[in-house]
């Protein structure tokens, strides 16, 4: 559904163009796993599309495109932060897989 909605931002702004890549990046992350060819190829096509958006968009400043810059900055730091510290990470296999963080007593803690 917000593929969809993103898609049809996509007809009228580049930053729909770039919300539905971020998507497709979170998609492919939960269905092919964090560390794989096709993530990593997603985040790096993820970045240059940021790139070129931002040099060619003439409302860079606006609020609303700020705020996708910034979360599609994030995504990214967000999977790479995990790949590096967790390189075997898998979505669909928790079996070996120590937790990121951990909520105790509703506060989050990272795990060490």
């Amino acid at each position: 559904e917000w593929r969809a909605k993103a898609f049809q931002l996509s007809s009228t702004n580049r930053i729909g163009n770039l919300l539905t890549r971020s998507i497709e990046v979170m998609q492919t992350a939960v269905r092919n796993g964090l560390p794989s060819e096709k993530t990593k190829f997603l985040l790096a096509s993820l970045e240059r599309d940021q790139k070129l958006s931002m040099e060619y968009d003439n409302k860079r400043n606006d609020l609303l495109h700020e705020f996708s810059y910034a979360f599609c900055v994030g995504l990214r730091a967000s999977i790479e932060s995990i790949i590096d510290k967790q390189p075997n990470f898998s979505p669909l296999d928790y079996s070996e897989q120590q937790p990121l963080c951990v909520l105790q007593n509703g506060v989050r803690s990272r795990n060490a």
